[in-house]
């Protein structure tokens, strides 16, 4: 630094102003989550549910293996694929036998701990009503489904007609797995609740294979090959879009409270000294909320500008050049782990089964 430099910043500093030459642009971004710090959820581990329903991804492709082989005296037992489920999530309750209630409360606690950063409402009365349709009383999918393994095992003839309702049901309930709307929270209330639903299809497809492949119905195991391979497609396709959607929402930068990035002279300095705050994503200051024992604003930002222009914009710029990636990154590692990487074993479980469909004559 040159001496007359620091001669200046001396008398400055003496008079108690500061000098243009030290006025420096600063931004920070305080308390930015999803589902927790940013730093920590790309970190986090699968909840016990998502490793157990993982686990039995893992068993059907490892069944769809042995069912594209084309080798009948390799046919799994019926019954079995359905089994390996029920038994890894049983065994996550405490191995005392499953519950679907069990289950279900397990999806609504991830859920609620998405509610609780996402900062978005969720209907509880479409979780009421989900509830009813997974099954957690009689004549729900997964009851349902428990039902075809526990009484119908190892009798390919009887299991039959027990899986072929199944698979209607699966059919017809697809949409109360779904998005209600197009909301970003619906897709995230949703898609816990979908992965339980992609397994129990899956499995079930797989459990139909095996069923007419054991009774020699080749031609209807082909068809049903066909079915997986397609809805498997579909599956991957609305996982993407989901993450896509949510990801989107939650990185985006917007100005909150709206209408702020004020700009104030400096008298005697000859520059502006402007500020910016942002939100990211569905984040609101809402003073309300804030009041609330324990309640800290969660993801936002901070710019302070020694310049003319938009504050604003540069504040934006500022977070998207920082930040951005960081915030993607947390939300997509996020959804990888809780479906993502469940989603790639179905795929690579109707990969297998692409030789069963070639090589077996259709209808």
């Amino acid at each position: 630094m040159y001496r007359q430099d620091i001669l200046w910043i001396f008398f400055f500093t003496i008079c108690g102003v500061t000098p243009v030459i030290l006025a420096q642009n600063s931004f920070h971004c305080f308390n930015l989550q999803y589902s927790g710090p940013i730093e920590d959820v790309i970190k986090m581990k699968p909840t016990g549910l998502v490793e157990k329903t993982s686990d039995a991804a893992n068993a059907g492709r490892q069944f769809a293996i042995v069912l594209g082989a084309n080798v009948l005296g390799q046919i799994p037992v019926v019954g079995t694929i359905l089994g390996a489920m029920f038994e890894g999530i049983a065994e996550l309750f405490g191995g005392g036998g499953l519950d679907p209630e069990d289950v279900y409360n397990s999806l609504a606690e991830e859920i609620n701990q998405l509610k609780e950063y996402m900062d978005q409402e969720i209907s509880e009365a479409k979780l009421d009503y989900i509830k009813k349709i997974f099954g957690t009383s009689n004549g729900g999918i997964l009851s349902y489904s428990m039902h075809c393994q526990k009484t119908y095992k190892n009798d390919a003839e009887d299991v039959a007609p027990c899986l072929e309702n199944l698979h209607g049901m699966l059919i017809t309930q697809y949409h109360f797995f779904l998005p209600s709307d197009s909301k970003v929270s619906s897709y995230e209330f949703s898609l816990p609740l979908f992965r339980m639903y992609g397994q129990l299809f899956v499995d079930t497809l797989l459990e139909q294979i095996v069923a007419a492949r054991t009774r020699g119905k080749e031609s209807q195991a082909a068809a049903l090959a066909d079915t997986l391979i397609n809805k498997v497609e579909a599956f991957k396709k609305h996982y993407q879009e989901s993450v896509i959607k949510i990801a989107r929402l939650h990185y985006e930068p917007h100005v909150m409270p709206e209408n702020n990035g004020d700009c104030a002279p400096i008298l005697d300095q000859g520059v502006d000294m402007c500020v910016c705050s942002i939100a990211i994503g569905p984040s609101k200051f809402d003073e309300a909320e804030i009041k609330k024992e324990g309640e800290s604003i969660k993801n936002f930002c901070i710019g302070l500008y020694y310049t003319s222009g938009n504050p604003c914009e540069l504040a934006k710029k500022n977070y998207n050049r920082r930040y951005a990636r960081k915030h993607v990154e947390a939300v997509a590692t996020y959804w990888k782990k809780q479906l993502g990487d469940i989603v790639d074993t179905w795929v690579k479980t109707a990969e297998e089964l692409k030789p069963l469909k070639a090589n077996v004559k259709r209808y």
